[in-house]
């Protein structure tokens, strides 16, 4: 069971990425938005691990044997967290739903503790992943929206108001 949970805390992004294809594939707007703002997440994601260059733990252990070479060999922020809450935000504020939220936490929390587990990053990386992640779901989700003109509360397209001549 314990190898399992590391499994999924493990691919806990692939998981999350795969669910939010599914999740948003009648959304054609909203699945090219998950799709672009994930590139972006990981290019934000690789250019404060080149910046910072905040090394990874000592003594961190390998899941698959994966080795960590260029900017993936240093810990700040975490990708893994980064990539799991980016995709938690956006689908939630896409699509709200409490079972696939519910679901799609558990992966988030399972894979937090993977990767603190195996000495992959220290608390402060995987918090800033975290918080990294949320505020680019946050932001993304809000500008697909008011680009699609939709209300946030209703879900329904917003009608432009007409505009008088004189």
């Amino acid at each position: 069971m314990e190898f399992l949970l590391d499994g999924i805390g493990f691919f806990g992004p692939v998981i999350l990425f795969i669910t939010s294809l599914m999740k948003l594939i009648f959304m054609q707007p909203y699945l090219l938005g998950y799709l672009i703002l994930s590139v972006i997440n990981l290019l934000i994601n690789r250019g404060l691990k080149s910046y910072l260059q905040v090394p990874r733990p000592k003594d961190s252990r390998s899941f698959i044997g994966e080795q960590y070479e260029k900017a993936e060999q240093y810990g700040m922020p975490s990708h893994h967290a980064q990539s799991v809450f980016f995709s938690l935000t956006y689908n939630y504020l896409v699509k709200p739903q409490l079972i696939p939220f519910i679901f799609e936490l558990f992966i988030c929390i399972v894979t937090l503790l993977q990767r603190h587990k195996y000495n992959n990053h220290t608390w402060d990386q995987l918090i800033v992943g975290t918080l990294l992640g949320c505020i680019l779901g946050i932001v993304g989700a809000n500008y697909i929206r008011s680009q699609l003109r939709v209300d946030w509360e209703k879900g329904e397209k917003i009608e432009p108001e007409p505009v008088e001549t004189a």
